[in-house]
């Protein structure tokens, strides 16, 4: 089996016959020999609560931070950052001691810029017991910034970055980041035991060495409250307390928490929704479930409950503008025309939450703060597409003779996917345009995969696509619209970053200025004013249409507490320290 794979259905069967033995307390050492990385850590604690045993459909492909998409957020258990966004996306201090502001005096503009001082928790350590320090934090900073990891993105706008003490990181801004707290702080990555692991003092290649590498054995360090036990590529990952890890509170880890264990029973939603609704499933905690698997949410084995929940993400669409027909506007107002949002929320969503499931207005979410509440649903006018279409040239009506548009629409193998396409193209084949539908992989590492990247023909970094179909995540802060619409940041064959992500190709100065005005500024009323205008302005040009908030589906075991999921990407597990199970 391939690194990141998912087990055949054979394999499958035996996986689950091993989780009858694993699922309901089994220690490490239950994993069969030779499966995974290294040697599989006992736990300490002969007392150790019970694990608490989560799913889902993917398994990352990495465990470095930064280097690698992780669809379920189980990077969330294993990295601390300096600050860190809760579930009402407030910020909080993880490493740092405090959350630096204008008010405490940790942030002060000087000079016409910014200058972030960041106090980090005393006696912190990495999860080896060894000291982290400020110095593993600019050890971060010049690994994101290397090309080997590309990571620049709010990174590159810290002029200078300097450690005073062992304690304090001090970040100096040649002009105002109003989003500062959610990007530009630095990650903290072990200098120390990278210099050991690869062999080598040159940053990059240690940024190479790193990128390349799984990050998945019992050996490697962490900063977070967990750290990895063993691992069965594409199967399965357990994770055991970080005994040296430092809660948000100071509080020192006690290793008292349940051991995790993340398990793949299925690739396909749907087999893994039916697989819950089985006494003998064993699982505690499902993650990165699509709206498709609701109707088969109800009914749940066991104390198992479906808790459909706000994301920081928006379903939509992007139009290439390497496509001929999509440059011209008319031809992107046709097609949003075309489409009645609502009517496609109700297709789509059972009707005990069609109702309330917000179809999308902006492509930044209700949820929010920056949201502006005051931008309409986008009209549904067939006879208006049609007239549009007409004047561009192009056949209206399906047996009509003449230029035909043609679109070929791209999105990921999964249910949800297939039936928004399903819709769409039917809307679409209504004022006469024929969409071809094609299906892709969403592993990064599978070659021409959805999200794989540029060297394995990736469909989005190689820009392969007229239409996209998927979902927007923005993170906490809306700065990240500014890797949307940079020109600067189209991908290309050597972009390496995880947010070089103007895949349309869009090029009009007004719309690449307007996040960067808006995260230009520091108080809040003007950053939402700016990102009001950019909100405007996209739905203006319709690089995007926007098709509704996705939900962030979530289901539960009543016996486990304070699973609190967060809107943002790996929200469900952005607080593991605190998780009991009774």
């Amino acid at each position: 089996m391939t690194r990141g794979s998912v087990p055949d259905k054979n394999d499958r069967r035996s996986w689950r016959s091993i989780l009858a033995g694993v699922l309901v307390g089994a220690t490490t050492a239950a994993i069969p020999a030779g499966v995974g990385h290294g040697v599989a850590r006992p736990r300490a604690d002969a007392a150790a609560p019970a694990a608490v045993v989560l799913t889902g459909t993917s398994f990352p492909a990495n465990f470095g931070i930064d280097v690698a998409s992780d669809p379920v957020g189980l990077q969330a258990a294993l990295w601390s950052p300096i600050i860190g966004f809760d579930d009402k996306l407030a910020p909080y201090g993880a490493l740092a001691a405090r959350v630096p502001t204008l008010a405490n005096g940790d942030a002060r503009v000087i000079g016409g810029g910014l200058r972030v001082t960041v106090h980090l928790k005393p006696a912190l350590r990495w999860s080896d017991g060894s000291p982290l320090t400020a110095n593993d934090v600019l050890f971060g900073l010049k690994l994101n910034l290397d090309p080997a990891i590309g990571n620049s993105f709010g990174l590159d706008e810290i002029a200078h970055i300097a450690a005073p003490d062992a304690h304090t990181v001090v970040l100096t801004f040649g002009d105002t980041y109003g989003a500062y707290l959610a990007y530009a702080m630095p990650p903290a990555l072990p200098r120390a035991y990278f210099q050991r692991k690869y062999r080598n003092a040159d940053i990059h290649a240690l940024a190479l060495a790193y990128r390349s590498d799984p990050y998945d054995s019992p050996s490697d360090v962490f900063s977070g409250p967990y750290r990895v036990a063993s691992v069965a590529p594409g199967q399965r990952l357990t994770l055991d307390p970080n005994p040296s890890y430092t809660a948000p509170s100071g509080a020192v880890g006690s290793g008292s928490q349940p051991e995790l264990r993340y398990v793949v029973l299925s690739e396909d939603e749907s087999a893994l929704a039916r697989d819950l609704r089985s006494s003998q499933a064993g699982v505690d905690v499902a993650l990165g479930l699509s709206p498709a698997t609701l109707p088969e949410l109800s009914g749940l084995a066991g104390g198992l409950r479906a808790r459909v929940l706000p994301s920081l993400s928006v379903e939509h669409l992007e139009l290439n503008m390497a496509t001929p027909a999509l440059r011209d506007i008319h031809v992107r107002q046709a097609l949003q025309y075309a489409i009645d949002k609502r009517a496609f929320v109700r297709a789509l969503f059972p009707a005990a939450v069609g109702a309330s499931a917000p179809v999308a207005t902006s492509l930044i979410p209700a949820v929010s703060p920056y949201h502006d509440s005051s931008i309409p649903v986008s009209f549904y006018d067939p006879a208006r597409a049609r007239a549009l279409l007409s004047a561009a040239g192009y056949v209206t009506t399906p047996n009509g003779s003449g230029r035909r548009l043609t679109l070929t629409l791209v999105t990921i193998r999964d249910l949800t996917r297939q039936r928004e396409a399903d819709l769409l193209t039917k809307s679409l084949a209504a004022v006469g345009v024929r969409v071809v539908e094609r299906l892709t992989s969403p592993s990064p590492s599978d070659q021409g995969g959805f999200y794989a990247p540029y060297d394995r023909g990736g469909v989005l970094a190689t820009r392969n696509f007229d239409l996209a179909l998927f979902d927007l995540r923005l993170g906490p802060d809306p700065a990240t619209a500014a890797s949307l619409f940079d020109p600067a940041r189209i991908p290309d064959a050597i972009s390496r970053g995880i947010l070089r992500r103007n895949y349309t190709g869009i090029n009009v100065d007004e719309l690449a200025m307007l996040p960067e005005a808006a995260q230009a500024s520091l108080d809040m009323p003007s950053r939402r004013l700016g990102y009001a205008k950019l909100q405007h302005k996209v739905n203006e040009l319709l690089p995007y249409i926007v098709l509704y908030d996705r939900p962030q589906i979530v289901v539960v075991d009543g016996h486990v507490h304070n699973v609190a999921p967060a809107p943002q990407d790996g929200g469900a597990l952005w607080n593991s320290w605190q998780y009991t199970r009774s």
